[in-house]
């Protein structure tokens, strides 16, 4: 059954960055959205063929079980220099289940060339990755066509070069996976109390109201964490689970531990972020918020949690100081004890009237949002 949701009233400021012009355009929406609509080079050569076979062996093993689950896999990709790699084939077929141009590691260094910036600048990564269409919308390889639409919802404030490094790597891996993605990062654009919950709904209601991206994935992104490996696949599974894919952290000696629930990398099917209302909006600060997802996941979803555990799954978390702006949530254990009460109208379907000023760049979408201040609700 198709299910409604009233969406917040959104003030909206759209720039569009072209060939430096500038264009800008202001609007206002309300909507009632029927969220149950229809969803629909190599930088190092192997050591040997025999090592390649053996890696493509695994991955063919992994997509097969993600098909035993779901229609929708993508496993596919392009090239380094996030340029697409054209092989025989046409636009109509689907891009091969497991891609030839996979290179394993991405190689993550926090030091670059000396002659060069590190990590390089918005400007220079869009020069790096010629396929991107304004918005940071990839329409996928030109020679196939790709097996998934994924949307990577990135909540910011004030991580510049954090943003740079995870663009960097982060273009790379989803085209060489072959997959059609948008990339979106929603900004709290003011110095109140950050609230990564709500920043992560108004990036999935942007997606899903404001874009005629129809993404049948989304991933939820810390800024912060870098896959180390391109094998480790941007992709849903079956309806009944989600994917944690950052469980494997160097933080942690690439282990599930001290508490980890569903923080770094979560992806899920846009109707399971709407069965569970997606995120609360009510988390101020550091703490709690994927917690309380986690409950909503597997309590009011019934979902299972999928945690890619291979030696090559692991993610890199760049090392910083604790934010100003983010101090430790000391509400968060009784918000969190109180959640199941909240979760039916806290979350995506309480979204309140924001002012939100689009902006539309080469590398992604910057939503900039001037939120009311959580901390005094």
């Amino acid at each position: 059954m198709m299910s409604r949701i009233r969406v917040a009233h959104i003030s909206l400021s759209l720039t569009i960055l072209l060939g430096g012009f500038v264009v800008v355009r202001e609007f206002s929406s309300l909507k009632d959205v029927r969220c149950g609509r229809e969803y629909a080079s190599h930088e190092n050569k192997r050591e040997s063929t025999k090592a390649q076979q053996a890696e493509q062996k695994v991955l063919q093993h992994e997509v097969r079980i993600t098909e035993n689950t779901t229609k929708t896999t993508s496993t596919t990709t392009t090239t380094t220099t996030a340029t697409s790699t054209v092989l025989p084939g046409s636009k109509d077929t689907l891009c091969p289940k497991v891609s030839p141009l996979l290179t394993g590691p991405t190689h993550i260094t926090f030091e670059g060339p000396d002659d060069l910036n590190w990590p390089p600048t918005l400007e220079e990564i869009a020069q790096q990755n010629q396929g991107l269409q304004p918005g940071g919308i990839y329409p996928g390889p030109t020679d196939c066509k790709p097996r998934s639409k994924v949307a990577i919802i990135i909540p910011y404030r004030d991580r510049e070069e954090h943003l740079r490094y995870n663009l960097h790597y982060l273009h790379g891996i989803l085209q060489r996976q072959q997959l059609q993605y948008i990339v979106v990062v929603v900004e709290q654009d003011n110095d109140y109390t950050f609230n990564k919950g709500l920043l992560m709904n108004l990036g999935f209601q942007y997606v899903m109201n404001s874009t005629n991206f129809t993404a049948d994935c989304f991933f939820f992104h810390d800024v912060d964490t870098l896959s180390e490996n391109d094998r480790t696949l941007y992709l849903c599974k079956g309806d009944s689970e989600v994917v944690h894919l950052s469980a494997r952290l160097d933080k942690y000696n690439y282990r599930l531990c001290c508490g980890v629930t569903v923080g770094g990398v979560l992806g899920l099917k846009p109707q399971q972020f709407i069965k569970i209302n997606g995120y609360s909006n009510k988390y101020c600060g550091w703490g709690g918020e994927d917690d309380d997802i986690n409950a909503r996941i597997r309590h009011v979803g019934g979902f299972s949690i999928f945690r890619p555990n291979k030696k090559y799954n692991n993610f890199k978390m760049i090392s910083h100081q604790h934010d100003q702006g983010n101090p430790v949530n000391g509400k968060r254990l009784q918000l969190l004890k109180a959640w199941g009460k909240r979760q039916p109208k806290d979350g995506v379907n309480s979204l309140e009237k924001e002012d939100i000023k689009i902006v539309k760049q080469v590398t992604h979408t910057r939503l900039y949002v001037r939120s009311r201040d959580c901390a005094a609700t």
